[in-house]
C-alpha cells in the first residue's frame, strides 16, 4: 500500500474542479436557452448529477473499474463500493493506483461519469420531456458511459490494444457528442428555433467555470501531484484552449465580418476539447498547433450540418460540432502529437527517457499509434448514435418522450411549472409602452437642449 498526502490532496482538489463544470455547464447551455426553458436546462444537469452519483454507488463504479470481461468490469466486486475505502489503494486492471486511497479515485471518476450526460442535453433542447429524461440518462449511462470507461480506463479490449485517452476524449466527449446528434435526430426538429441566446452573460460564466475546472478534468488525470504528466496537462490545456479561441475569433472576422463573445467562448471549449484525450502526452507546441486545427474541423462540421442537415439534426447548441467532433479529432491526435518514440522505449529496456518528455513510458506518436486512435474512435461514435437511437426507439414505446410543439415555448411553465424571469421580456415590455405624446416628446427635447447648455 502506497499512499501520499500531496498528491490524495490533489486529486480531491481537481475532483472539486470537475465537479464545479457541471453547474458551468448548465449556465453555458443556461444562456443560450430561451427564456422560458433555461430552468429545464439548469435542472437537467443538476439530475444528472443526483442520479448518476447514486448509480456511481450502487454498481456503477464496479462496471467501469473491477476485472471482468472485455467490455464491463463485474458488477458484484465493487457493488455499493464494497472494498473501496479511504486506507488503501486499488487494483485495476493489474495495476495498482498508487499514491491515492481508493475512494478517492472512485470519487474523481464518478465526476467525469456525472457530466458526460449532461452533456448530451444541449441536442435535444426545448424537445425531451423531463418523464423521459430520468429512464434516458439511466440507460444511456449503462449502455454507453461504463462499457467506454472500461474498455479505455478500466483494462478492457481499447486498454488491451493501447489506445491513448489521457482524460476522457474517448470516454466523455465523443460518447456525449455522438448521441446528442443521435437524440436530435430521433427527436426531430424543434417547432421554433432560434440562434439568439437569451443571456450571454450566462454563456461568458459557464465558460470561465468550465474552463476553471478543466484544469483539475486534465490536469488532475495524472493522479499524482508534481509528476511531468500534471504539469505538462495544466499548461496544455491552457494554450490549446487559448490558440482555439483565437483561431475561433479569426474565424468570426473572417466569415462574419466582426468578432463574436459567443465565438470565443465556443472556441475556447473546443481547444479544451481538443486537448483533453492528448493533455498529458504531448509538448507545448503541440497544444498550440491542435487549438486552430481543431477549431477548422469543428467549425467546418457545424456550419455543414447547419446548412444541409439542420432539418434532420437539429442539434440545438451544436454539441456534436464541439464535443463529439472535437473528441473525435483529439483523440486521432494522439498518434499525430503525443511525444516521440524516444519517450516510450519501454520500461524493462533499460533505456532512459529524455527529462522533457511529458509521461514517459505511456504512448508516443506514430502510424500504428494513429491506426489505433482513429479505430477506437469510430467504435465509440457509431456505438453511441446507434444505441442512443435503440434507447429512444424503445422509450418512445412506452411513454410520450417529446414535449409538443405548442409548448415548446413554454418549456419551463409546462414541465415544472415554474419560471426563471418573473417578468416578460425587454422585447415584449417595449411593445406594452405606449409612445409618448407629441408634448411630451417636445418637453424631452426641450429638457435635453437645456441640460446640452448648462455649466
Amino acid at each position: 500500500m502506497v499512499l501520499d498526502g500531496p498528491s490524495t490532496s490533489f486529486v480531491l482538489l481537481s475532483t472539486a474542479l470537475v465537479q464545479f463544470m457541471t453547474p458551468g455547464l448548465a449556465f453555458f447551455y443556461g444562456g443560450m436557452a430561451k427564456r422560458k426553458s433555461v430552468l429545464t436546462v439548469l435542472l437537467q444537469s443538476f439530475v444528472s448529477c443526483s442520479i448518476i452519483s447514486l448509480l456511481w454507488f450502487a454498481f456503477g463504479f464496479s462496471l467501469c473499474f473491477s476485472d471482468g470481461n472485455l467490455i464491463y468490469g463485474s458488477p458484484f466486486k465493487y457493488m455499493i463500493l464494497d472494498g473501496v475505502d479511504g486506507s488503501s489503494n486499488l487494483v485495476v486492471n493489474g495495476v495498482t493506483i498508487d499514491m491515492i486511497p481508493g475512494s478517492t479515485f472512485c470519487v474523481y471518476q464518478l465526476t467525469f461519469a456525472v457530466i458526460a450526460p449532461a452533456i448530451i442535453t444541449g441536442g435535444f433542447l426545448d424537445r425531451l420531456r423531463f418523464k423521459a429524461y430520468v429512464p434516458f440518462i439511466t440507460i444511456w449511462f449503462l449502455l454507453v458511459y461504463c462499457p467506454f470507461a472500461h474498455m479505455v480506463w478500466g483494462g478492457g479490449y481499447f486498454a488491451q490494444m493501447g489506445v491513448g485517452d489521457f482524460a476522457g476524449g474517448t470516454v466523455v466527449h465523443i460518447t456525449s457528442g455522438w448521441s446528442a446528434l443521435a437524440s436530435s435526430y430521433m427527436l426531430g426538429k424543434r417547432a421554433s428555433s432560434t440562434e439568439e441566446p437569451h443571456n450571454i452573460p450566462f454563456v461568458v460564466l459557464g465558460t470561465a467555470l468550465l474552463w476553471f475546472g478543466w484544469f483539475g478534468f486534465n490536469g488532475g488525470s495524472a493522479l499524482l501531484i508534481g509528476g511531468p504528466a500534471s504539469t505538462a496537462a495544466y499548461l496544455n490545456s491552457q494554450l490549446c484552449a487559448c490558440s482555439a479561441a483565437s483561431a475561433w475569433i479569426l474565424a468570426d472576422i473572417l466569415i462574419r465580418g466582426r468578432p463574436s463573445i459567443m465565438g470565443t467562448c465556443i472556441g475556447g471549449i473546443v481547444g479544451l476539447v481538443i486537448i483533453t484525450p492528448n493533455a498529458g502526452y504531448c509538448q507545448a507546441w503541440s497544444a498550440v498547433v491542435m487549438g486552430p486545427i481543431g477549431v477548422v474541423v469543428c467549425y467546418t462540421m457545424t456550419e455543414l450540418r447547419k446548412r444541409y442537415g439542420s432539418s434532420t439534426f437539429d442539434d440545438a447548441l451544436d454539441v456534436w460540432g464541439s464535443h463529439g467532433v472535437g473528441g473525435f479529432v483529439g483523440c486521432m491526435l494522439v498518434g499525430v502529437f503525443s511525444d516521440p518514440a524516444e519517450c516510450n522505449p519501454g520500461i524493462d529496456s533499460g533505456i532512459a527517457t529524455p527529462e522533457w518528455c511529458s509521461d514517459p513510458n505511456t504512448f508516443n506518436r506514430s502510424w500504428e499509434q494513429f491506426t489505433k486512435q482513429s479505430f477506437s474512435a469510430c467504435v465509440c461514435a457509431a456505438w453511441s448514435f446507434t444505441a442512443t437511437i435503440v434507447i429512444f426507439k424503445v422509450l418512445s414505446k412506452v411513454m410520450v418522450i417529446r414535449i409538443t410543439d405548442s409548448n415548446q415555448d413554454l418549456v419551463d411553465d409546462y414541465e415544472l411549472a415554474e419560471l426563471a424571469y418573473t417578468a416578460e421580456s425587454p422585447e415584449a415590455d417595449a411593445a406594452k409602452v405606449p409612445p409618448p405624446s407629441d408634448s411630451v416628446r417636445m418637453l424631452s427635447v426641450n429638457d435635453k437642449m437645456k441640460e446640452k447648455f448648462i455649466i
